[in-house]
């Protein structure tokens, strides 16, 4: 609904391509948001309504739970194809992606942030997310769990899977350095 709405006053010539990135940054932004109940930041970010993507560089995603714990995801660059059906996931609660492609994702956290969450919280408006095709470069995860205690991260961390339609899951092969 977001970009379709913004192609219809591109190509109606009301909005210039400045205006269309800004406002589906704000509202995909604002939409992250509530859906994550965490503060969503995006650096640059361009949309090509021609070719139904998002490209975007230096996304932040900070979370904080009740309990004062925390969890971020920074990453470097992404693009995102979008399908055409479910445009409109402000209606449905589903998007469905074509392809993400995640450049240098890190995502830091740990076991007391997931199960207070889990707990007590609950996310803004439930979104249902659909992958065709993901792929991960270059990513860092970093997970502490202070009751065991341990401490974990996983370098170069490589994905890449494709949607398997009767699993109802992405299938394919990942690669890291723990």
């Amino acid at each position: 609904m977001i970009l379709a709405a913004g192609a219809i006053l591109a190509a109606a010539g009301r909005w210039g391509a400045s205006r269309l990135d800004e406002w589906v940054r704000v509202a995909l932004g604002h939409r992250l948001a509530e859906a994550l109940a965490a503060d969503v930041e995006f650096g640059s970010f361009h949309v090509r309504v021609s070719r139904l993507e998002i490209e975007w560089r230096d996304l932040t995603i900070r979370a904080t739970a009740g309990n004062g714990e925390q969890a971020s995801l920074t990453i470097d660059a992404g693009v995102a194809d979008l399908a055409w059906v479910d445009l409109a996931p402000g209606l449905t609660g589903r998007l469905r992606l074509r392809s993400l492609t995640l450049e240098r994702p890190r995502l830091q956290s740990n076991r007391e942030f997931w199960e207070f969450r889990q707990r007590s919280e609950r996310a803004g408006r439930s979104l249902t997310l659909r992958i065709d095709r993901l792929r991960v470069a270059d990513g860092e995860l970093e997970f502490a769990d202070r009751q065991i205690p341990f401490e974990g991260q996983i370098d170069r961390l490589e994905l890449d899977g494709v949607w398997d339609v009767e699993r109802r899951e992405i299938q394919g092969r990942v690669d890291a350095a723990f």
